[in-house]
């Protein structure tokens, strides 16, 4: 159990430490997702795919526009509380873990 606690507050000091790097993952998203349209206007010209390589694109673009969903909405979450929100949760899960070990 301590070492799931360890791991999940890792991963919270891992994700916020490069909050801007996975913040500008959204733009990587955002041209992978294109992929779709793009593909769908080349087959409309006569450019034919192999199915894997469709099924890829569909696949790689619908879970990029999904996570990109996803990251958003932790985007606009994370703007909106406010920095002493953030350290006192670090500082509670650190305490927590300290009472029970």
């Amino acid at each position: 159990m301590k070492k799931l606690a360890l791991d999940h507050l890792k991963l919270y000091i891992w994700f916020h430490a490069r909050y801007k790097m996975i913040r500008s993952l959204l733009y990587v998203m955002a041209v992978i997702t294109i992929a779709i349209p793009v593909s769908m206007v080349l087959i409309d010209e006569g450019v034919t795919f192999s199915p894997l390589v469709g099924n890829i694109i569909i696949n790689v673009s619908g879970g990029c526009f999904i996570l990109g969903k996803l990251i958003t909405l932790y985007d606009k979450w994370y703007e909106e509380q406010p920095v002493s929100f953030h350290v006192a949760f670090i500082l509670g899960t650190l305490f927590a873990m300290l009472q029970r070990g």
